[in-house]
C-alpha cells in the first residue's frame, strides 16, 4: 500500500475507535484500536509512532473501562514507552502526552496492585497461603521493577506478607 492509504486507513482506525468508546461501545474501540496496533507490530516507523502511542493509550483506556487492568497496565506502559521515544525527538510536543500517559499507567497500576494485594490478603485469611503466595508472586513481578514510586510501598508490603504466608506452610 502506497505511504497515503497508510495514512488515511491509520487515522481511520484512530477515529473509529475513539468514536466508539464515546459511544461506549468499548468492545468495538478495542478492535479498531487493536487493528491500527497490528500494522506496527515493531514500533519502527516514525512517521505513524504518534497515532501508535495514542491508540495505546486509549486502548488502556477501553480496557480499564472493561475492568480488565493487566491488559490496560500492558497498554499504558506501551504507550508510555512510545511517547518516550517521541518527546527524546520533539519534547515541545510530546511531552504533556508523556505525562499524560505516565499517569494513567500509575492509576490502572495502582489499582491492579491494590486489587491484588487485596486479593492476596482474602485468600490467606481464608487459609489457602498457596494461592495467595501466586498473587503475591503476581504483583510482585508486575511491580517490582517499575519505577513508578507509588508502587513501592505495596510491593515492599507484599514481599512481607509473602513471607509470612511462606512461613505458614
Amino acid at each position: 500500500r502506497s505511504p497515503e492509504i497508510r495514512v488515511f486507513l491509520t487515522q481511520a482506525r484512530f477515529d473509529m475507535g475513539n468514536i466508539l468508546l464515546e459511544l461506549n461501545r468499548p468492545n468495538e474501540a478495542l478492535t479498531a484500536y487493536d487493528d491500527l496496533i497490528s500494522l506496527f507490530p515493531d514500533n519502527s516507523e516514525p512517521d505513524f509512532r504518534s497515532i501508535l502511542a495514542a491508540a495505546l493509550f486509549n486502548k488502556a483506556l477501553a480496557l480499564e473501562k472493561q475492568e480488565q487492568p493487566e491488559g490496560a497496565l500492558s497498554a499504558a506502559r506501551q504507550a508510555t514507552e512510545v511517547y518516550q521515544q517521541l518527546a527524546q525527538t520533539n519534547p515541545q510536543e510530546y511531552n504533556d502526552h508523556l505525562a499524560s500517559a505516565r499517569r494513567i499507567s500509575a492509576h490502572i497500576g495502582t489499582q491492579f496492585a491494590s486489587t491484588l494485594f487485596k486479593k492476596a490478603i482474602n485468600l490467606q485469611q481464608e487459609n489457602q497461603s498457596g494461592q495467595a503466595l501466586s498473587v503475591y508472586d503476581e504483583l510482585i513481578t508486575l511491580f517490582m521493577d517499575d519505577p513508578e514510586p507509588s508502587y513501592r510501598q505495596i510491593v515492599a508490603a507484599a514481599l512481607f506478607n509473602k513471607a509470612l504466608a511462606l512461613k505458614e506452610q
